[in-house]
Parts: C-alpha cells; sequence; structure tokens
C-alpha cells in the first residue's frame, strides 16, 4: 500500500489552523501535514485575501515530493512561487493552487478567476447550452476535487535538507555578518535577489519587468554548518550555502554578491 503524501508546512503572520492573519502571529514551527489538511489551509488563506491589508502579509510555506512553494495573499489575491518547481502565478483558485502543488496537469487546466471580462451577448437557444455546460463543470470540478485529494502520489523525500547543526551562538553572529549582503542570480526579468541582514532576518524576491520586485518574500535566517562549512537555515526549510566569498547557493541557484 502506498504511503499518504505528506508535506512540509510553516504558517508566516498566520494563527496555528490559518483562518486568521496579522503580524503578530509568529511563525509556527513546522509541521506534516496531509493532502486533506494541506488543502483545508490554502482554502482557509484563499478566504483571508480579500480582507488582509498591510502588514499582515499572510502565506504558507510548503515543501512536497514536487517541490518547495510560498503560497500568498497579497492585495487580495492568491498568489504562488516557487524555486524548485516550474510553477507560479497570481489570481488563482484553491483548485489551481492545491493541482500546482501536487504536480498535476490540471493545475493549467483549472478555470482562473477572470477580471472585467465581458459575457457574450445571450443568442437563441444559449440558456440551454449555458445550463448544460454549468452541469458538466460542477460534475468536473468535483471530480478532480476528489481525485487531488485520492489519488496516490510519491513519497516524500526522507531528506529534503542536507545535515547540518546550527552553530553556538558566539559564533552565530559572525557567521550571520560574513553573510550579510545582497546577492543576484543575475539582473534580468525573472532573476532572483537574496537580501541577507546580519539580524537575521532576510528578503528574497524576483526581477520583473522596470527592475520591480514581485513575489517578495520575508525570511528568518539563522547560522548553521553543513559539511563542515558555515551556512544558513532559511525557515527551517532549505540551506543557503557558500561556496566562496563571492557566492551563494539556494534552492540550487547560484548568487553572487552585488559590489558595495
Amino acid at each position: 500500500m502506498t504511503a499518504p503524501t505528506q508535506f512540509s508546512v510553516t504558517l508566516h503572520h498566520l494563527a496555528a489552523d490559518g483562518r486568521k492573519a496579522g503580524p503578530e502571529f509568529p511563525d509556527t514551527p513546522t509541521r506534516v501535514v496531509a493532502a486533506r489538511e494541506l488543502r483545508a489551509l490554502i482554502e482557509a488563506l484563499t478566504a483571508l485575501a480579500p480582507r488582509t491589508e498591510y502588514p499582515a502579509e499572510p502565506e504558507l510555506r510548503i515543501v512536497g515530493p514536487h517541490g518547495r512553494f510560498i503560497v500568498q495573499a497579497r492585495n487580495g489575491e492568491m498568489r504562488v512561487s516557487s524555486w524548485s518547481a516550474q510553477a507560479g502565478g497570481a489570481n488563482l483558485t484553491s483548485e489551481q493552487i492545491l493541482a500546482m502543488i501536487l504536480g498535476l496537469e490540471e493545475a493549467e487546466a483549472l478555470p482562473a478567476r477572470a477580471n472585467g471580462d465581458r459575457e457574450a451577448r445571450p443568442t437563441r437557444g444559449s440558456s440551454r447550452w449555458k445550463l448544460v455546460v454549468l452541469a458538466i463543470a460542477i460534475v468536473g470540478s468535483n471530480v478532480v476535487t476528489a481525485w487531488m485529494l485520492t489519488r496516490p502520489l510519491p513519497r516524500v523525500p526522507v531528506a529534503l535538507l542536507p545535515e547540518y547543526q546550527l552553530v553556538a551562538p558566539e559564533r552565530a553572529q559572525r557567521v550571520l555578518t560574513d553573510f550579510a549582503g545582497e546577492y543576484d542570480t543575475g539582473f534580468a526579468e525573472g532573476d532572483r535577489h537574496l537580501a541577507l541582514r546580519a539580524d537575521g532576518h532576510a528578503r528574497w524576491f524576483v526581477w520583473g519587468t522596470d527592475r520591480a520586485a514581485r513575489d517578495e518574500v520575508t525570511l528568518s535566517i539563522q547560522a548553521a554548518e553543513s559539511r563542515g562549512r558555515p551556512a544558513l537555515l532559511a525557515d527551517g526549510l532549505a540551506l543557503i550555502e557558500m561556496k566562496d566569498p563571492i557566492t551563494l547557493v539556494y534552492f540550487g541557484d547560484t548568487y553572487r554578491r552585488k559590489s558595495p
């Protein structure tokens, strides 16, 4: 029998059940959930999105068999970004987000929320066809939802992180200071930026058009050591590793330090 698929989830600016959002909620300890609980968390965040206002920036940080995902409620809509999977987007439904994280092909086929779409002018006989199409859509949606929750998927890898250990406090500040700075994978649209601070905070974003930042994520970083080299543990989900004084590797991407 195939073991149920599991996901590691951390909640940011969210209550433990995902039903309340606010900057007063600290990051929750990373916990392992099944697909059904993951769906409930995504639906709860989707319900919060229209009434969430800055400085609350609620998000789910998810690690699963198909990659690492950040699910955010920003500007009244749901957004997804992923470093390790070719997936992402904005203005998404909870069904699309879940399908994306589960690695289902339906992620592209599910209907997105349309903004400002004009209805076609009804024609003779169109009402009957609309009812037929609506019935098919409802049945199809229920079938897809049931399939997503019951379909057997690969087991989560035993080790999602390389072996590491947090360093002693007296050394931690030195490691954080050594890493502190701004790094980029490049400067074209779609390249990524990572800013590390010596106080244990960081921000990550994707370069958009006209050098605008998009899909921004805030991170908590801790000084660590992995394979005998200094590293940073980011939100308990991934390691930021230093290859040399100007080169970092994060989620498999290579970042270069910006010149002062």
